[in-house]
């Protein structure tokens, strides 16, 4: 219900100062749910996939990797945020020991089911569940390939 209320307020655009709206503290709130769940890798080349959800006057979806999720998500904020855009909804995958690699993976699967109405990582009008399930995807191909062959081990 929140949600629904914040993605309607958002759609009919916020007056300036746009920090001083609930929509986007709803950001602020969702980025330190995530920096208590999800602290920075110890591994170098280890990252997290990300898919963040904003709405303003159109809806996009950003599909990314990044070691430190919160300051990620806290530099998308702002950047939204001075547009009149709020972040309604977050995921961030468990680490990955090749999260730029699986990235491109979530990018390909979502260009192709999207076609051209995206720009980078940003995916207009792609709802987010679908954006959760193709980076969902991205990351458990990772985590599956990451697992030893137990057909390779031979019988116990």
């Amino acid at each position: 219900m929140v949600i629904d209320e914040t993605r309607a307020e958002l759609k009919r655009g916020l007056t300036a100062p746009f920090h001083d709206h609930l929509a986007i503290r709803l950001g602020d709130l969702l980025r330190d749910v995530v920096r208590a769940q999800c602290p920075e890798p110890s591994s170098g080349t280890a990252g997290r996939l990300y898919v963040l959800e904003f709405q303003g006057p159109y809806q996009y979806v950003l599909l990314g990797h990044t070691r430190n999720v919160s300051k990620r998500m806290s530099c998308h904020i702002l950047e939204a945020g001075r547009h009149g855009y709020g972040l309604l909804n977050a995921w961030a995958s468990p680490v990955l020991s090749h999260a730029q690699k699986q990235e491109r993976v979530a990018l390909d699967l979502a260009e192709g089911l999207q076609g051209a109405q995206h720009v980078g990582e940003r995916f207009y009008e792609m709802p987010f569940e679908i954006a959760l399930t193709v980076v969902r995807v991205a990351a458990e191909n990772s985590l599956l390939s990451a697992m030893p062959d137990a057909a390779a081990a031979g019988p116990a």
